[in-house]
């Protein structure tokens, strides 16, 4: 990243930019964005999916239960009343 930092810094210095320049930071981008796909890849099989980490968190929690039930009592509350 400091590399690709320093080049595109470095670019803007001129006002115009030479091919040379320009080659320069198209190949510091297209490195960085290999190692960016890299650790994706590689984090992506280590980690669960987010919903999968949560589920069941909650089980046999009395806190938990008095929520469900604060909210439903609170949509029922929301609904038209019959006459």
């Amino acid at each position: 990243m400091r590399e690709l930092d320093s080049v595109i810094c470095s670019s803007y210095d001129s006002v115009t930019m030479t091919a040379a320049t320009i080659e320069q930071r198209l190949e510091a981008l297209e490195r960085e964005v290999r190692s960016l796909r890299a650790a994706v890849k590689k984090k992506s099989k280590k980690e669960k999916p987010w919903w999968e980490r949560l589920a069941g968190t909650f089980k046999d929690d009395p806190l938990f239960d008095e929520m469900v039930k604060a909210g439903e009592k609170y949509r029922k509350s929301l609904r038209p009343r019959s006459k």
